[in-house]
């Protein structure tokens, strides 16, 4: 654990290894930091932050589905919510037009 120390600037790659096959590897690179710039570190599972809370660096479950972000998976989610809307304008339009020609008594009307 290499939080709580004045390291700043990028940290170097470092292999960890334990008996159990999980490691951690916890350092001041979150933000707020007490520094001009945060603390670079590729290989670390957790990231504190000057206020002393840490959090874990691994990806979000939107950051796993290939979204770099919420922004673009909000982006996503509402272009496909206009479009099932637009398909669905479409089919009862069309379905509607269709009954009215195969219906001599709305067609009459």
């Amino acid at each position: 654990h290499l939080h709580g120390n004045r390291i700043s600037g990028v940290m170097p790659t470092i292999a960890v290894a334990s008996d159990l096959g999980e490691s951690s590897f916890i350092s001041d690179c979150g933000v707020p930091t007490e520094f001009d710039e945060p603390l670079i570190c590729g290989s670390c599972t957790m990231c504190c932050n000057s206020q002393s809370d840490c959090n874990p660096t691994e990806k979000t479950r939107i950051q796993r589905k290939e979204f770099s972000g919420y922004t673009e998976f909000t982006w996503v989610f509402f272009i496909s919510v206009i479009g099932f809307a637009l398909v669905a304008c479409v089919i009862s339009y069309s379905y509607d037009k269709f009954k009215r020609r195969s219906d001599p008594v709305a067609s009459s009307e």
